[in-house]
């Protein structure tokens, strides 16, 4: 155990509000503002100037039952603190994630509120979350930083046509879109973003081609015995229909995913970064 009271990815003592507060306010904090991935995220948000009113979370998990989700709260929390002070007005927060306990709701609605006045943090239902989604009207949507931590291919397939970020900051995505099947009918919407990304050169025709994704409409050709005889045949795959996207580019505005910074939140910051999609005028 060390001086953090870490043992594995599980909280070494049986959580309460009062251990949670400890660690998030006096332990936790003082080492994530020392980390390169804070401290990267808040030099490109000044330098690029990026204005944003609230932030959304999803997916971060329980931070009563696990390391990692505590120190992605943490982080999130101090990128707040330190964003509240050049703002007058209201600061939402709102965080969602099925994984969540009751200690983890109580803690959001409560203990996270009572810490600064400006800002306003909230747990909202799945029903709740999807209700306050803005994603047609795009101009909301450039003032809310999405924080998507570990966002895996199912959910950004599902949210990003649904939420349309400007800001996004997760998982670096090119990394991700490298998993996708150019013929997978279950990814359609990445499979598109994945194709506006080989058109900008963010993803080079080599990785595609290591990925065994060659953004070519593919025809397999299988070999069948028909009538004793060897005859080949071409079974046509169904290919992906295009979709036309909101946005027409991805930046990514740190750098700090392209190496692994050793700390003891483990796993938690792994490959994360912070996005800007560059909207169609």
């Amino acid at each position: 155990m060390n001086d953090l009271g870490i043992t594995d990815t599980k909280l070494s003592l049986v959580p309460t509000n009062s251990i949670i507060s400890e660690k998030l306010f006096n332990k936790y904090n003082e080492v994530v503002t020392k980390s390169k991935i804070f401290n990267d995220i808040i030099e490109q948000i000044e330098f690029n100037k990026i204005e944003f009113e609230s932030i959304r979370c999803l997916a971060l998990g329980s931070f009563f039952e696990e390391i990692q989700p505590l120190y992605q709260l943490v982080l999130l929390r101090e990128i707040i603190l330190w964003k509240s002070k050049t703002i007058d007005s209201q600061f939402v927060i709102s965080l969602y994630d099925p994984a969540f306990t009751s200690s983890d709701i109580d803690f959001i609605n409560n203990e996270l509120n009572d810490k600064n006045q400006k800002l306003t943090w909230k747990y909202e239902t799945e029903q709740e979350w999807e209700a306050n989604i803005t994603s047609d009207d795009l101009s909301a949507n450039e003032k809310t930083l999405y924080y998507i931590p570990h966002g895996d291919l199912h959910l950004l397939e599902y949210l990003f046509p649904l939420i349309k970020p400007k800001y996004y900051l997760g998982n670096y995505v090119f990394d991700q879109l490298l998993r996708v099947n150019e013929n997978d009918q279950n990814m359609k919407y990445l499979v598109n973003v994945k194709r506006q990304c080989y058109k900008t050169g963010k993803i080079s025709k080599n990785e595609l081609n290591n990925d065994s994704d060659d953004f070519q409409q593919s025809v397999k050709k299988t070999k069948k015995r028909i009538n004793n005889k060897l005859e080949k045949e071409k079974e046509i795959i169904e290919p992906v229909p295009l979709i036309k996207l909101y946005f027409k580019d991805i930046q990514v505005l740190t750098n700090s995913h392209t190496t692994i910074e050793q700390g003891p939140w483990l796993s938690a910051f792994s490959s994360l970064a912070l996005h800007e999609f560059e909207k169609e005028e």
